[in-house]
């Protein structure tokens, strides 16, 4: 199909997305309006996608976009709906990259990833007015051969308008349901505020713009798909390139040696084997002494096992990541000059890994037991979640070790960063920690009610139950002034800010007031904060 044609409908799917979006986020909180924006967005871009349709490789980008979007619609975490947002943006410039350029994103370097998204989302504004002007010239040049055509519709809405409004009148005054209705539809529409249709207008300028750039955005002056190349290079799996020890004779001659880019500082296996061997000589100690110690369960002069288990935690965490930063700096700083020195940096990186894993193994193990012992914050719950997060990377570094695939690594970023993210949202992490924290209060430890009131409404089921349950006079009170608050405030979002609509609902939101509006709760004290109670921690 021509470029005009093509831009023409482009321009008027753009334009229809932007009304799209206007009646689902005009007067609305942000809730199951903006997974339906996005999907029908990104539905719209591949539909049109036909001469740069999305690879299916590429498909796992899409599936993650989807998740996050959705996902805004179902937590009520303030903070997690704005990393979804944000992630769901992201993943979608990073995707209009690669529709662009036409590769796989699987098998492209990190800084590709990176700098992709940063070039998409800079310019995708911008490639919509060359869109719109190319439309205009097309719609101008169209008009005089259809003006009859275009003068007849115009008269019929001319007609239709007037008898639409006069049988509205009638039938609203002959029934009061459809009369409501129709009430509801004038005042969406914003008929009746002057000022709600500026605004209305001015998001839906905005919106259809946005949608343009992003329907034209693959098409843009410059791209094409470029086949992946096969190069053979130097080692280093910062760049993540296949080198010629790790190929069969038959294979090298088929591939031209391309020489690799020379490092700052070049180090032999010889310097680099003995950084290696003597970090592991001291690991090795290490891990020695957490099976006598820590897996053993022996305790260590004063030390309870408690206390010395949480000591350190953050310095393994630490030592983790510094080691897999020192490795793959050395694979790319020390040059190998046959397959017996390849094999043996890469025994030597494998024996490391192996003895930090039993160190993350180790950090987990403190955490666990810190956790047990002082309660469950976020920051404690997300270093958990980024330990394994770390753990997969360390994966991926092995399998860029032996080279399983070009630019294995740099996949592994991208997929270790949405695990981490996929697994916070479907762990509902507010609701976690209430629960874990109220399951060691019945467990005898004390339970911090300030730390509970700070949580979002995600955490209300849990919370509620234990006010439903508790026989501690004092802690149901305090209990009940949060649920109130809160309930207060749902109410609140509900009447002002448009949170009572479908287009607004959230999983979290909606659940917490359903519960709350049906349990009887204290009137709100407001001469006292909930801060003031004698005490922030209460035990059984």
């Amino acid at each position: 199909m021509e470029h005009r044609i093509l831009a023409l409908w482009r321009v008027g799917l753009g334009l229809g997305l932007g009304v799209f979006g206007t009646i689902l986020f005009y007067g609305h909180l942000i809730g199951l309006s903006f997974p339906l924006f996005i999907i029908g967005l990104l539905g719209v871009l591949l539909a049109l996608s036909s001469t740069r349709p999305l690879l299916l490789r590429n498909a796992w980008l899409a599936v993650l976009l989807a998740f996050f979007a959705f996902m805004v619609a179902v937590r009520a975490d303030e903070m997690l709906t704005m990393h979804n947002g944000l992630l769901a943006l992201g993943l979608g410039a990073v995707l209009l990259h690669y529709l662009r350029n036409g590769e796989a994103a699987d098998s492209a370097p990190v800084h590709e990833h990176f700098f992709g998204a940063i070039q998409s989302s800079v310019l995708v504004i911008p490639c919509a007015f060359p869109e719109i002007g190319v439309a205009r010239k097309q719609l101008a040049q169209k008009l005089p051969q259809n003006r009859g055509t275009v003068l007849a519709v115009g008269r019929g809405l001319l007609f239709a308008i007037p008898a639409l409004l006069i049988f509205s009148l009638l039938l609203s005054s002959a029934d009061t349901v459809f009369g409501s209705y129709m009430d509801n539809l004038w005042q969406a529409l914003g008929f009746l505020d002057v000022s709600s249709l500026l605004g209305r207008g001015g998001m839906t300028v905005a919106l259809a713009v946005f949608a343009i750039g992003v329907l034209a955005y693959p098409y843009l002056p410059g791209s094409s798909a470029k086949p992946p190349a096969k190069t053979l290079a130097g080692d280093g799996i910062i760049d993540d390139e296949l080198s010629a020890d790790d190929l069969s004779g038959d294979e090298q001659p088929a591939l031209k040696a391309s020489p690799k880019h020379k490092p700052f500082i070049v180090l032999s296996i010889i310097e680099s084997g003995i950084v290696l061997v003597s970090v592991n000589l001291m690991f090795a100690a290490f891990v020695l002494i957490q099976f006598t110690y820590f897996f053993g369960g022996q305790v260590f002069g004063d030390l309870g096992y408690a206390e010395y288990a949480r000591r350190g935690f953050f310095e393994l965490v630490a030592v983790s990541v510094l080691t897999l930063g020192m490795v793959l700096a050395l694979d790319y700083v020390t040059m190998r000059q046959n397959a017996r020195e390849n094999g043996v940096f890469r025994a030597l990186a494998v024996v490391m890994v192996a003895l930090t894993g039993v160190m993350l193994v180790s950090a987990w193990q403190r955490m666990t037991l810190y956790e047990a012992a002082f309660g469950y914050t976020h920051l404690r719950i997300y270093v958990r979640i980024s330990m394994g997060a770390l753990g997969a990377l360390f994966g991926f570094f092995l399998l860029a070790l032996f080279r399983a695939r070009p630019h294995i690594f740099s996949l592994g970023i991208m997929l270790a960063l949405s695990g981490f993210f996929v697994t916070v949202n479907l762990i509902n992490v507010d609701r976690f920690i209430a629960e874990q924290n109220i399951q060691r209060y019945e467990q005898g430890y004390a339970l911090d009610v300030r730390f509970l009131a700070m949580l979002s409404a995600d955490a209300v089921p849990p919370i509620l139950d234990l006010y439903n349950r508790t026989e501690d006079t004092e802690l149901r009170a305090a209990l009940g002034q949060i649920l109130a608050r809160e309930l207060l405030n749902l109410d609140n979002l509900r009447r002002y800010a448009g949170g009572d609509t479908l287009l607004s609902g959230n999983v979290g939101r909606d659940t917490a007031w359903t519960l709350l509006s049906m349990t009887p709760l204290p009137e709100i004290d407001w001469s006292m904060s909930i801060w003031q109670y004698r005490s922030y921690d209460f035990t059984r």
